[in-house]
């Protein structure tokens, strides 16, 4: 028995700074009766002062959508079923409640021989016999419109290859596609508009809460929540989040994108532009809102007279990673051990690199060569620059950020040997390290995540994805 392409999915499984010893106390957790306490009938989370029922976090997830991955795959399985019941209308093809059944008691066996029970596999889903078995009807109509259209006999098993030729045949990828782009242009409570396909906001969020994993869940609650309470913080304390601080914050992450050396040229425009979006979006955006918030937060934990107080090693140890950067250039030979007439060893490649360089005169004439010869495919790309690097920078090899400080600006380095080969570097600029203003910003930036965890604890949220199943 097959349940075909276009219903798979309703059976799917579900799917650096340091430490301070003078931290802010952090905040107390919900009691543990009422973490244990049930959740009110309907409801998804609550917390002090709000709450989301099933009904509003399902329109909620249809609305602001997820991860594209998971949206593109919610709304497929909800298009091809719309075309699976208007194909067997139009062709008068219809299932009797008897046959629907008998498919249910089918799968049902089959669990059963694995030692699961149909019941507790519905239920991790959030779906009832009804809407089972009128997902196993569909596999049913599914199944014939395939027979009639391709020809296949009566008492012939229909394949999945050939459920999916069907429905590729009637829903061709382009216009999965322009359906999936259509979607983008949604009206308000709807999740996709187009012709005469309509999927209703809640309706697709009802699949997504099917198939995304109950972590990812949990983190779209938090996200309600910090939502709804931060505000209510900010109004209780006399904060505003302001326009000009949701900019600042969109020149932060421009210069975030600038700065780092995984970067290779790419602007935080470029990034938003691979996305579908524009930083006015993003000014839009409730996950800015949140970013902002958090910031305002952070800067009320952290005042300037906890900065103030801290003691020189303290200080020292928040320094880390914060001093001076040069924008740096490099070209790399690819070298081994034992060559062969194929490869370069270490003494050959730091020869070759030395011959290269002795016509270098100016970093363009250095940039050029990168691209020309430098056997690192990323950087060659973008003339060799690896971004802007700290002395001691994560996933960048010690030898080369030394070479990057210890040689003059506009400057070629001697060979510098690596395990992977022998490299020449040159800084091509220099940004002297942040002031106190950057470097409290930085420090309370990077406190973030630990801060809003603390924040959820303080409002008592709980969610159904805490309970024990």
């Amino acid at each position: 028995m097959s349940v075909g392409p276009a219903l798979l999915l309703a059976l799917a499984p579900l799917a650096p700074f340091a430490a301070s010893a003078q931290e802010p106390p952090p905040a107390q957790p919900p009691s543990a009766a009422a973490a244990q306490d049930p959740l009110p009938e309907g409801m998804v989370a609550v917390w002090d002062g709000g709450g989301l029922d099933e009904a509003a976090f399902e329109r909620w997830l249809g609305r602001n959508g997820t991860y594209p991955e998971y949206r593109d795959e919610a709304l497929r399985h909800l298009v091809q079923l719309q075309f699976i019941r208007r194909a067997a209308a139009m062709n008068g093809i219809e299932v009797a409640d008897a046959e629907a059944e008998e498919r249910v008691a089918a799968a049902e066996a089959a669990l059963a021989s694995g030692g699961e029970s149909l019941d507790k596999v519905l239920a991790e889903r959030m779906m009832t016999r009804d809407e089972f078995r009128d997902l196993m009807r569909s596999a049913i109509l599914h199944e014939r419109l395939t027979r009639i259209s391709l020809g296949i006999a009566e008492d012939a098993p229909v394949t999945p290859e050939q459920m999916r030729a069907w429905t590729e045949a009637v829903l061709p990828e382009a216009t999965m596609a322009a359906l999936l782009e259509a979607a983008d242009e949604a009206p308000p409570g709807v999740a996709l508009e187009s012709g005469d396909i309509r999927i209703g906001a809640r309706e697709l969020g009802l699949t997504l809460r099917r198939i995304v994993p109950a972590s990812r869940l949990r983190q779209y609650l938090e996200f309600a929540a910090l939502m709804d309470a931060l505000p209510r913080w900010g109004r209780e304390n006399g904060v505003l989040l302001t326009d000009d601080l949701l900019n600042e914050e969109i020149e932060w992450r421009r210069r975030f994108v600038a700065r780092s050396p995984e970067s290779f040229g790419v602007t935080y425009e470029m990034i938003l532009e691979t996305r579908g979006m524009t930083v006015e979006d993003v000014l839009q955006s409730d996950e800015l809102r949140l970013a902002g918030w958090l910031r305002l937060y952070a800067e009320r934990s952290y005042p300037d007279a906890w900065f103030e107080a801290l003691s020189a090693e303290e200080r020292a140890a928040l320094m880390e990673g914060q001093g001076a950067t040069r924008k740096t250039a490099w070209v790399l030979l690819r070298a081994v051990e034992n060559p062969d007439e194929l490869d370069l060893g270490f003494d050959e490649a730091a020869a070759e690199l030395r011959r290269l360089a002795a016509d270098v005169q100016t970093a363009e004439d250095f940039q050029q060569l990168a691209e020309r010869y430098s056997d690192d495919e990323p950087t060659r790309r973008r003339q060799g620059v690896m971004g802007w690097l700290h002395v001691d920078e994560p996933r960048v090899a010690p030898a080369v950020c030394e070479a990057a400080f210890a040689t003059p600006l506009g400057k070629v380095s001697e060979p510098v040997r690596l395990p992977i080969g022998v490299a020449l570097v040159m800084p091509l600029e220099e940004q002297a390290a942040p002031g106190e203003e950057r470097f409290r910003e930085e420090v309370r930036r990077a406190r973030h995540q630990p801060l809003q965890d603390a924040f959820l604890e303080s409002i008592g949220l709980r969610t159904i994805y805490d309970q024990a199943p």
